[in-house]
C-alpha cells in the first residue's frame, strides 16, 4: 500500500483522467486506447480523435524513450496502484 498518493483530475481531448502526481519526474502520462496492460474499462485517450495530437519522435532530445517503435517514442510507467479510489486494490482486471 502506498504511503501517500497525490492525484488530481486533468481533462485531455474531452476526457477527464485522475492523474497521479509523481514528485520524482516531470512526466504526465495518461492511458492510450492501445495501452497494453491497462486495467479493463480504463478511460483512454484516442490520439486519432484529436486534430493536434502528435507522436514524439525517438530522436527528440527533450525526452527519454522507454522504447522506440517505428521511429516513435514509446513510454511505460508502473505505479503501486491502479485505482486511485482504492489504492490497495490489485492492478488486474
Amino acid at each position: 500500500i502506498p504511503l501517500g498518493v497525490y492525484y488530481f483530475n486533468v481533462t485531455v481531448g474531452g476526457l477527464t483522467f485522475p492523474v497521479t502526481m509523481d514528485t520524482g519526474s516531470n512526466d504526465l502520462l495518461i492511458p492510450r486506447v492501445d495501452c497494453l496492460g491497462c486495467k479493463a474499462g480504463t478511460v483512454a485517450y484516442n490520439p486519432a480523435m484529436s486534430p493536434t495530437s502528435e507522436n514524439v519522435p525517438c530522436n527528440d532530445s527533450g525526452v527519454h524513450c522507454s522504447a522506440c517503435v517505428g521511429g516513435v517514442c514509446q513510454f511505460q510507467n508502473v505505479y503501486g496502484t491502479c485505482d486511485l479510489k482504492d489504492p490497495a486494490k490489485p492492478c488486474y482486471a
